[in-house]
């Protein structure tokens, strides 16, 4: 129980850092642009600075010189900024549009299916159990396996609509041999409604629960997507 809780924890930090990586590699890249026309505008406040130039043309010319090229740079700046804005966004919307993902965000999605809902699935389960074959009078405990059990069973449930999202990236097909199978992702949704079904029945008839409202008022959220789950699940597949 422990070892697997640790993995799963494991995978969440390096998916984690994974992302962070991503971001911070577009970041810097932005940045690196910024500082090559920050490079650019030090040179030529250099050139013009130079005594052979100022006696050249003037003070006064070279002065009105230096505020062109301090234009010209907030200008390319802004444009750039403008421009990569766009393409950020326009990117997103048609994404949005298309209901598509990349190739490494669709492997990503997956892997989080294959691992960690599949893991909280068996997490969820193993607490349920613990919480069965708790006594009634050790109450602490047994409210706590009850609650990891709804927590790991949200978890699954969520990354498992995820992919309902974006079916032609996630799932198996003759373009991507590499997705979620079928019948899997089938086993899963059954699973989904079982665990459902028990933690539900749970947290209606056990006593001593505090916050039962917030309790149900998740529970209905879940069953929600859950039903959106089977629905997607009984159209998509054969």
């Amino acid at each position: 129980m422990n070892i697997i809780k640790n993995i799963e924890l494991l995978r969440f930090y390096v998916t984690d850092k994974i992302d962070q990586m991503h971001y911070s590699v577009q970041d810097s890249l932005s940045n690196e642009i910024e500082d090559i026309l920050s490079s650019i505008l030090s040179a030529i406040f250099s050139m013009f600075l130079s005594s052979e130039l100022i006696k050249t043309n003037g003070i006064g010319a070279t002065a009105i010189r230096i505020a062109l090229v301090i234009a010209l740079y907030f200008l390319l700046k802004y444009i750039f900024k403008k421009w990569r804005r766009y393409c950020k966004s326009n990117k997103e919307q048609k994404a949005a549009d298309e209901r598509r993902i990349s190739r490494n965000e669709a492997k990503a999605l997956i892997d989080k299916f294959d691992h960690i809902a599949c893991d909280g699935i068996l997490l969820s389960r193993d607490y349920y159990q613990k919480y069965s074959s708790t006594d009634d009078t050790n109450l602490s405990e047994k409210l706590f396996n009850l609650f990891e059990a709804f927590y790991y069973y949200k978890k699954a449930l969520q990354i498992t609509y995820l992919v309902t999202e974006y079916p032609a990236d996630c799932f198996n097909c003759v373009n991507n041999i590499s997705g979620i199978s079928k019948y899997r992702f089938c086993n899963i949704v059954n699973s989904l409604e079982e665990i459902q079904k028990e933690i539900s029945y749970s947290i209606d008839n056990q006593k001593g629960i505090d916050y039962r409202k917030e309790l149900k008022n998740e529970m209905s959220s879940t069953i929600n997507m859950l039903n959106n789950i089977r629905k997607f699940a009984d159209s998509f597949i054969d």
